[in-house]
């Protein structure tokens, strides 16, 4: 897991006129990633661009390519897709998608706009596989594990859990039981190993989670996976 990052929004040159590409959201954002990143030899996506002579334009007008293209993978539950816009924003722009709330959800009728998170956006749109997607990214940072920052793992658990047990999410709830089972798995899986390197048991980890006793359905959850893993 990378070390939790503070938000790192940096100025970017501007590009030239016409070098942001046309087409589809996907297609700028391929581009783009082609214009700005290298990929090494391990698969690590490393960005070409030079922050010393930047410019806030440049970096706004580079965020709303890969905003748009995330924007358009979680309306259509298409992983890949998001997964490749998250991984270029934080290794291409050197966004903190932990502390992102850089994506919209329009009220037309209303005449209002509201700035969301990935996985805020996602109960928009019931994007349960972006959700689960959105805690491996989410895990694969290291730092406190119970860290606090918005889609954090800690943040995201009790995202699930409030979902679980919101009255007019009632039809969505086999969708969101499967992401929280396998996201408390994970969460669990990475923590075991630690623990016992330490002499340690999950379970006293399990019962100082503040806010579960608030959800229960998340609470059981956490139980029936502890148990699954101490078998």
């Amino acid at each position: 897991m990378s070390k939790n990052k503070s938000s790192k929004h940096k100025s970017v040159s501007t590009p030239p006129a016409g070098a942001i590409p046309s087409g589809s959201a996907y297609d700028q954002m391929d581009n783009l990633i082609a214009m700005l990143g290298h990929t090494a030899a391990n698969g690590t996506l490393y960005s070409k661009i030079s922050f010393s002579t930047s410019d806030k334009d440049g970096l706004d007008g580079l965020e709303l390519v890969f905003r748009q293209a995330m924007q358009k993978a979680i309306q259509e539950h298409d992983v890949p897709q998001f997964r490749k816009a998250y991984v270029a924003m934080d290794r291409i722009l050197g966004i903190d998608l932990e502390n992102y709330e850089g994506l919209v959800l329009h009220f037309p009728a209303e005449g209002k706009t509201l700035n969301q998170s990935p996985s805020e956006l996602c109960l928009a749109f019931k994007a349960w596989p972006i959700v689960a997607e959105i805690f491996k990214l989410s895990l694969a940072h290291t730092g406190l594990a119970l860290r606090q920052a918005i889609d954090s793992p800690a943040q995201l658990f009790y995202r699930l859990g409030t979902w679980l047990i919101a009255p007019d999410l009632h039809s969505e709830v086999a969708g969101i039981t499967q992401v929280a089972n396998e996201a408390v798995f994970l969460f669990l899986s990475e923590l075991k190993p630690i623990a016992q390197a330490q002499g340690l048991d999950l379970k006293p980890l399990i019962q100082g989670i503040p806010f579960l006793k608030q959800l229960p359905p998340l609470e059981q959850i956490f139980w029936t996976q502890y148990a699954a893993l101490s078998d």
